[in-house]
């Protein structure tokens, strides 16, 4: 268990926490709803990021006299991920609270302060579309280990399951960001060679993209299913699950497209 400090002061900026695997839908913006949090209470995950600097979008032309200067954040990588509950001793930094609609995006950059020095330390993401999270700033903070019970790592046949559609027939969120990764990879690995997939949900959501963007003809690569329960025998191309909390993919001797 760690907590994070600041790294100018010393003071400490949350609760205790334990990592865990950055989510899928990490950065995924949805519909037009309050969005639940991005990470469970007493855990982070880092984000590897693109790298890019924080820097304004090109002004928009002058109009009247007015010239119009918005900004866009991708954030320095390895930025740490927390639930917003599990801040501690910040305060909000007023001239950085812009948001679209029902609370901040964080488009302005670190709108969070240490409570002590001052320093900005984290970028508090809150807006209606967006995974309800705490970015905490790689440079502006550090992980200071802390005694505490050791995370139990949930065995593989007791995680708890995501249905992919909701009650009204819609598609879980969550799932749609992890069909999204998993079809990259898939794309990936494929070699540009025509894939077989198997029937059922798995045809449904990869068929129509396999079809516009691989060659036509008959499959030269084949994928199945592994994981939790499943036995088919694996000769090519694998679609397993990805363990939440480690990030570590179901074992198996192929190469195989973590999910």
């Amino acid at each position: 268990m760690v907590v994070f400090a600041c790294a100018g002061c010393g003071a400490v900026l949350t609760a205790r926490v334990a990592r865990v695997a950055l989510p899928d839908h990490s950065g995924q913006k949805y519909g037009h709803d309050l969005l639940p949090g991005l990470l469970e209470p007493g855990t982070y995950a880092v984000d590897p990021g693109d790298g890019r600097p924080w820097r304004p979008w090109k002004p928009a032309p002058e109009e009247h006299g007015v010239r119009l200067l918005t900004y866009c954040i991708s954030g320095p990588p390895n930025r740490i991920g927390i639930a917003p509950g599990d801040v501690r001793g910040t305060v909000f930094i007023p001239d950085r609270l812009g948001g679209c609609c029902c609370g901040w995006d964080g488009q302005y950059g670190p709108n969070l302060a240490c409570a002590t020095c001052g320093c900005p330390v984290a970028t508090r993401v809150d807006d209606c579309g967006f995974w309800q999270v705490v970015w905490l700033e790689p440079e502006a903070v550090r992980p200071v280990s802390v005694d505490g019970p050791v995370q139990r790592v949930i065995d593989w046949t007791e995680l708890p399951s995501t249905p992919p559609v909701d009650p009204c027939g819609y598609w879980s969120p969550q799932w749609e960001a992890a069909v999204a990764v998993a079809l990259a990879h898939l794309l990936a690995v494929s070699g540009g060679q025509r894939v077989s997939v198997p029937e059922g949900p798995v045809a449904e959501v990869f068929r129509r993209a396999i079809d516009s963007l691989l060659p036509p003809g008959p499959p030269e690569r084949h994928l199945v299913l592994a994981g939790p329960g499943l036995s088919a025998p694996i000769t090519d191309i694998a679609l397993v699950p990805r363990h939440p909390q480690t990030g570590e993919v179901w074992p198996c001797n192929t190469p195989a497209e973590d999910q």
